[in-house]
């Protein structure tokens, strides 16, 4: 068992608490963790605990081998972890400690939705603030970028790579030397972060201003105090996925909420040179719109020329021909607006039953109703409860948790589902892909194949060959296993 847990003091307050992972791949759905690390501290980043934590690979987790040259986390190093079934109830107790600030760098893109998935996949309440009603995420990434717009001299050194700048975490590390370790290790980039927190907090009016976004009531009330603009909120989104670019900014007219989704609200992009060319027939192609849920990034600043004078003066110009041209076609812009709030995402029928977390409301109650009784009672008896599982997706997810742990406590009938589950994973040619809820293909061994073959062309070092070989060893015997089967 790999757990390693530090504790100093009991803790009675509100607390911070960082955390990192490293993970099998970048699928949000069907990746797994591998390696997590958490600090908790005081309001004032003094360490109180520290857990690290190892996770052996799933039998069903084939990893990216990309991934793995980032992290260097290999298949017999992991095989020293634990399984990921205690893992992620691990994980999922320290998240849902009372009165836990959750903290991360760039953690609400990735880490929040691997972990969301993860929980679900182990029939853990998915959703940390349904169990803690003070719960709140502060994502220091989007924070930073009001720090670099805004406030630039709070670091020393702003990296660049091809002349534009990056705000990777290992980058702004290395030039500021935050803390000496190895990057993409959970540990480190954990307590990178925190001495990075402690820098931004140097300034305490902008670090109180910013982390205030991250309160849902709070950051709704901004919203709905911007200036008005044709009956809409006007405002200056800054949102990472805008880019360097970009300056990380973009002029938006608030545009309401999604029919369908009404915690989304939409925000037009009025910066956008392709919206004067908008028809009933283009408005896909035409406008661009950004979805926001208070409390999460982007954040909506007044758009006030301090804030303005950041964006280049060929999207003001833009913005200035593009607010006219909006005034002008009233009937369209209604018809953008409707356009843009009867969108519906496309629903997937044949979606894994391991990505159904956001389309399946009654599988999400039938997990609340069985927590915590399925993960306190022994192996033996979660069989004797797969009788009582009504909910197909839930039984299907409960037979992969036995069958990667305990495959011969399975009826003849489950196991069967369960190998042939794995058999599509390990096959050569599949005679059908596994995808999610986006309709993204699960990492298989076809396409593993082929990500390994291209990254042995490249120039490799030692221990990156080991890593390869190690991935192509554990391929071909889980192949060889199930053909047997």
């Amino acid at each position: 068992m790999y757990i390693k847990i530090f504790q100093k003091n009991i803790y009675m307050q509100k607390t911070y608490l960082f955390y990192d992972i490293e993970s099998s791949g970048l699928s949000r759905t069907f990746d797994q963790v591998l390696q997590f690390a958490a600090i908790r501290s005081d309001l004032n980043f003094n360490e109180i605990e520290s857990h690290e934590i190892l996770i052996k690979m799933n039998i069903d987790t084939i990893p990216n081998p990309k991934s793995t040259m980032v992290h260097h986390l290999g298949i017999n190093f992991c095989s020293k972890g634990i399984n990921e079934f205690d893992g992620i109830q691990y994980i999922h107790k320290i998240l849902n400690n009372p009165d836990t600030i959750i903290l991360g760098y760039n953690i609400l893109k990735f880490d929040d939705k691997l972990l969301q998935f993860s929980f679900y996949r182990n029939l853990l309440p998915p959703y940390i603030k349904e169990i803690q009603k003070s719960y709140k995420q502060i994502d220091l990434y989007p924070i930073l970028i009001f720090y670099y717009l805004f406030n630039s001299t709070i670091l020393k050194n702003w990296p660049k790579i091809d002349n534009r700048i990056s705000l990777k975490l290992e980058n702004i590390n290395i030039k500021n030397n935050l803390f000496n370790g190895k990057s993409h290790n959970a540990i480190t980039d954990v307590k990178t972060t925190i001495a990075l927190a402690k820098k931004l907090k140097k300034d305490k009016y902008m670090w109180n201003y910013l982390i205030k976004f991250f309160d849902k009531q709070i950051d709704e009330y901004r919203c709905k105090n911007l200036p008005i603009f044709l009956s809409n909120y006007e405002g200056l989104m800054i949102m990472g996925d805008l880019g360097a670019r970009n300056q990380y900014i973009s002029h938006v007219l608030n545009i309401g909420f999604r029919k369908y989704y009404n915690n989304q609200s939409l925000w037009l992009r009025i910066d956008n040179p392709e919206l004067r060319k908008s028809s009933l027939d283009n408005l896909d192609e035409t406008t661009l719109v950004l979805t926001k849920k208070f409390s999460k990034p982007g954040f909506v600043l007044p758009p006030l020329f301090r804030y303005q004078k950041k964006i280049k003066e060929n999207r003001l110009k833009e913005i200035k021909i593009n607010k006219k041209w909006l005034l002008q076609n009233p009937n369209l812009f209604k018809e953008i607006i409707k356009y843009h709030q009867d969108y519906q995402y496309p629903t997937l029928l044949d979606a894994d039953s391991g990505s159904t977390l956001y389309s399946k409301y009654n599988a999400l109650k039938f997990i609340n109703n069985i927590y915590p009784n399925f993960h306190k009672i022994k192996w033996k008896d979660r069989i004797k409860m797969l009788k009582n599982f009504n909910q197909p997706e839930i039984y299907e997810l409960a037979i992969r948790i036995i069958g990667r742990n305990f495959p011969n406590l399975l009826s003849n009938k489950d196991k069967d589902s369960f190998y042939k589950y794995l058999q599509n994973i390990y096959a050569e040619n599949p005679t059908k892909f596994i995808i999610d809820h986006n309709n993204q293909k699960r990492m298989n061994l076809k396409i593993a194949k082929k990500e390994l073959q291209n990254i042995f062309h490249k120039k490799l070092n030692k221990k990156e060959k080991s890593l390869l070989k190690e991935i192509s060893i554990y391929l071909s015997d889980n192949q060889k296993f199930l053909q047997n089967m």
